[in-house]
């Protein structure tokens, strides 16, 4: 089942898969897309939005961040083709959450996954009014 939380390990445009942790999923359920955002141990210029350390979740065996900067739009017809590894916690989730909105507002989301989510955040205030 996708859903918020939801662990793959995907090859995208980078060199070699990573995991990926679908963060938003469209509110409406008419796009059935997600924002996903992956986990790096890489140690040259680290993010430190969001850092993990060994242990902290099922998957994670050194030190860890979310790469925000290459947050992508994956949609439902892709991921049908691979089973979630398992779901992160909610804490993780929260945390994770948290950092993209921080990521947002530097000014490390650009392009399609900012625009998507602003409008996602938009449709959310106007339904939550009426």
């Amino acid at each position: 089942m996708i859903q918020e939380g939801s662990v793959f390990f995907l090859k995208g445009t980078e060199p070699s898969p990573h995991y990926h942790i679908l963060l938003f999923r469209d509110p409406s359920g008419q796009d059935k897309t997600s924002i996903a955002v992956y986990i790096t141990s890489r140690t040259t210029m680290p993010d430190q939005t969001c850092e993990f350390n060994e242990g902290d979740e099922f998957f994670i065996e050194m030190y860890s961040w979310v790469k925000y900067r290459n947050c992508k739009l994956l949609f439902d017809i892709d991921l049908s083709h691979f089973k979630p590894l398992g779901v992160v916690s909610t804490e993780t989730l929260e945390k994770i959450k948290t950092g993209f909105r921080t990521a947002l507002k530097d000014g490390k989301i650009i392009g399609d996954v900012k625009s998507t989510f602003l409008r996602w955040e938009d449709n959310r205030l106007y339904n939550s009014m009426h």
